[in-house]
C-alpha cells in the first residue's frame, strides 16, 4: 500500500486516476497545481506522486525538478501524465519514473504505477501462477 500524490488542475482527472488505481489500497491526496503539491509534499511525503504535464503555474516537468532538487524529496518516484506527443521525452529529461499518454488506459496506468513503486505487474496481475 502507497500514499500517492495525484496532480492535476482538472479535478475530474485527478478522480479518475484515482478510481483506476483504487482497488489496490494505496491511500490518495490530490493537489490542484504544481506549487500546491510541493507544498502538500512538504506536511506529508508520498510514496508517489502522478502529475498532469501540463497545467498553469507550475507544470508537471517543473513539478518533477523542484522534486529532485529537494534532499527531503528528491527520492519520490513521479509519473507524468499528458496527450502532449513530447511527453516521454520531456518525462525522461526531468527525471520522471516514467509517463503515461491520455486518454490514460487503466491497465498501463496500473502496471506504471507497480513498475514506479517497486511492486511491478503483480499488482495488476495478481499473483504469477507457477
Amino acid at each position: 500500500m502507497a500514499h500517492i500524490l495525484i496532480v492535476d488542475d482538472m479535478r475530474t482527472m485527478q478522480r479518475v486516476i484515482q478510481v483506476y488505481l483504487m482497488g489496490n489500497g494505496h491511500t490518495f491526496e490530490s493537489a490542484d497545481s504544481g506549487a500546491a503539491a510541493l507544498e502538500a509534499m512538504q506536511v506529508n511525503r508520498p510514496d508517489l506522486v502522478i502529475s498532469d504535464y501540463k497545467m498553469p503555474d507550475l507544470d508537471g516537468a517543473q513539478l518533477c525538478q523542484a522534486i529532485r532538487a529537494d534532499p527531503a524529496l528528491g527520492g519520490v518516484p513521479v509519473v507524468l501524465v499528458s496527450s502532449a506527443d513530447d511527453g516521454p521525452g520531456a518525462a525522461a529529461r526531468v527525471g520522471a519514473a516514467a509517463f503515461v499518454k491520455k486518454p490514460i488506459d487503466m491497465d498501463e496506468l496500473i502496471r506504471v504505477v507497480g513498475d514506479a513503486l517497486g511492486t511491478g505487474d503483480d499488482e495488476a496481475d495478481g499473483p504469477d501462477e507457477a
